[in-house]
């Protein structure tokens, strides 16, 4: 009699790009319970004049053109930026899922190794770190700008890169 391999079953489930997460338990008297999570779009990308929609396995999903609209827009440089932005969105999702509906845009800055982010209500760019985002560069994000909205619209850049602190770049405006 064989035995069922758990990881193997798991490896073929998880190729699926509707999958995002993949359970099995194998017991006795050949009792398999296998749970899955269904992934749901994280992010829209045009390319070639073609909405494409990515799961937050990173993976292309196949959805209607329209429905990409409401997703936050990625500008892809090159492939591997898809997995981490990807991911980095999730992170954003599950901590503040409020703030994830607010970005309009996502791309990768490699040259100041940040994930630059643009939201729908305000008017500058959000740099967070590439790595490792975390609940507590959202959450400080969103204690900038609730608390100091009449100040932060002086802003042309803000950098959260680094936890704890906040870089603001002024706009030119400000300077005149």
């Amino acid at each position: 009699m064989s035995s069922i391999q758990a990881d193997s079953v798991r490896a073929r489930l998880l190729s699926l790009p509707l999958l995002q997460d993949v359970t099995i338990d194998v017991g006795l008297f050949w009792k398999v319970t296998i749970e899955v999570k269904e992934t749901s779009p994280i992010m829209a990308t045009l390319d070639k004049g073609i909405w494409k929609a990515y799961s937050e396995r990173g993976m292309v999903l196949p959805i209607a053109g329209s429905a990409g609209l409401e997703l936050p827009v990625a500008t892809i440089g090159r492939n591997r930026e898809i997995k981490q932005l990807a991911a980095f969105l999730q992170k954003m999702r599950v901590a503040d899922e409020s703030l994830y509906s607010e970005v309009s845009q996502v791309r990768v800055n490699e040259k100041d190794r940040a994930i630059e982010v643009y939201f729908t209500n305000v008017r500058f760019k959000v740099l967070f770190p590439l790595e490792n985002a975390t609940e507590k560069s959202f959450a400080h994000y969103r204690l900038l700008v609730d608390g100091l909205s009449q100040k932060m619209s002086l802003v042309k850049s803000l950098d959260l890169r680094f936890e704890g602190f906040a870089y603001a770049y002024p706009s030119v405006q400000e300077g005149k």
